[in-house]
């Protein structure tokens, strides 16, 4: 079958252009012949999962996503707006590229989706899948009242024209059922397949950490955004400190938009807490090797996300052996057993994540049975080639 695959920005590292990244190369392993449309290219953005791809670039002179922003009402509006234009001359860049003989045609997030509406013109007889990990419509708290009143009216209104622009699509595909119920509600046909781990690539032995040892490296991964919660990773390793253990913390926060203010707020809080030989920043990110050596270093994955989100990273730092500790709320904690493959805590409270590493530091055996089972559920439920095939058959309609 003729498979095209459309992400309007492909020059950026996150979990989203690599989960693309792998659909793509697991269809084409398949046989499938994959054609790549993108608005934004960079080819050092995962060469090694774009390599041998056919990525056809319809440029866009728009603002990129990574517009930088600030903590203002006015600042977000200005970021919001850059990323709007950036999507729509990105659409329709991509739009002019688009081959007319397409079997499928999958559109990851955001306004890809207006492009089943046009190419049902072209071709109706084409299936037109939307994976949509980040639903255009989702509204979160911000930190005020305006912000937040701002950010809920302009979800209501996306939510509108989504719906009046999803004639074309025939099925939704999501990775959690909090974006199950948001899909259903669009009145389109859902799938929920849960993102998989490249387990052999991120795979290391769970480590055997020694009665007595008080040394402790907390790890967080993830863009540098308030959402991410970096600050109550900061708190858990100063209570640690404070508790007596010789507590770390290394947090890859890629600095994608140039979040001035929350980046500082991070470098303050470290400097109140004393912490300033404790914590350690990459705010450039960290390539593959990198991180490999970055979870050897740590001793667990913090993921403190105050709102259902997945994260790919969690698991990739489980497949690495490391012990979960993980917010009650996240789409994560949905899908694992609380005290067998994960510890919880309530969101906000840094307090419970320090109370839960100390568990960790204290009984060796529990931090040997959590990061096996951890890595144990990533290798059997989070496989990539069980992912293709129940997404070739199940949403794009193709024999695996």
């Amino acid at each position: 079958m003729k498979i095209g695959m459309v992400h309007l920005n492909l020059a950026v590292e996150s979990g989203d252009p690599r989960m693309f990244y792998s659909i793509a190369q697991g269809i084409k392993t398949r046989g499938h012949e994959v054609a790549v449309y993108t608005a934004r290219f960079d080819l050092l953005c995962f060469p090694g999962l774009n390599r041998g791809l056919n990525i056809v670039v319809g440029e866009s002179s728009g603002g990129a996503e990574g517009t930088p922003r600030g903590q203002s009402l006015l600042a977000a509006i200005k970021s919001r707006w850059s990323k709007d234009r950036f999507q729509k001359e990105g659409v329709a860049a991509i739009k002019a590229k688009l081959r007319p003989d397409l079997d499928v045609l999958v559109c990851q997030n955001d306004l890809s989706y207006v492009l089943g509406e046009y190419y049902k013109r072209v071709r109706p007889s084409t299936r037109v899948v939307w994976i949509m990990n980040n639903a255009p419509f989702y509204s979160e708290r911000k930190a005020n009242f305006w912000m937040t009143l701002a950010s809920r009216l302009n979800a209501f209104r996306e939510k509108r024209q989504v719906k009046r622009k999803l004639k074309g699509i025939d099925i939704i595909v999501v990775h959690d059922e909090e974006r199950g119920k948001l899909a259903r509600s669009l009145g389109k046909p859902t799938v929920v397949l849960s993102i998989p781990v490249d387990f052999e690539s991120f795979y290391q032995p769970v480590k055997r950490r020694l009665a007595g040892d008080r040394s402790f490296t907390l790890l967080g991964i993830g863009s540098l955004s308030p959402t991410r919660k970096f600050e109550d990773i900061i708190q858990a390793t100063a209570g640690l400190c404070a508790a007596g253990y010789d507590a770390n913390a290394i947090l890859v926060c890629k600095d994608v938009r140039q979040d001035s203010g929350y980046k500082s707020m991070l470098l303050s809080l470290v400097k109140a807490t004393g912490l300033e030989n404790k914590v350690r920043f990459y705010f450039d990110g960290a390539g593959e090797s990198e991180l490999r050596a970055i979870q050897s270093a740590a001793d667990c994955f913090v993921f403190p996300n105050h709102f259902n989100i997945w994260s790919m990273a969690a698991f990739e730092s489980m497949a690495a052996g490391l012990p979960l500790l993980t917010s009650r709320i996240t789409s994560v904690a949905e899908v694992l057993r609380e005290g067998e493959e994960a510890l919880f805590f309530e969101p906000g409270r840094a307090d419970q994540i320090a109370a839960a590493a100390r568990s960790l530091i204290d009984n060796p055996e529990d931090y040997a049975r959590i990061g096996a089972a951890g890595q144990r559920f990533v290798q059997e439920n989070l496989n990539w080639e069980k992912y293709v095939d129940r997404f070739l058959s199940t949403a794009v309609g193709a024999p695996p």
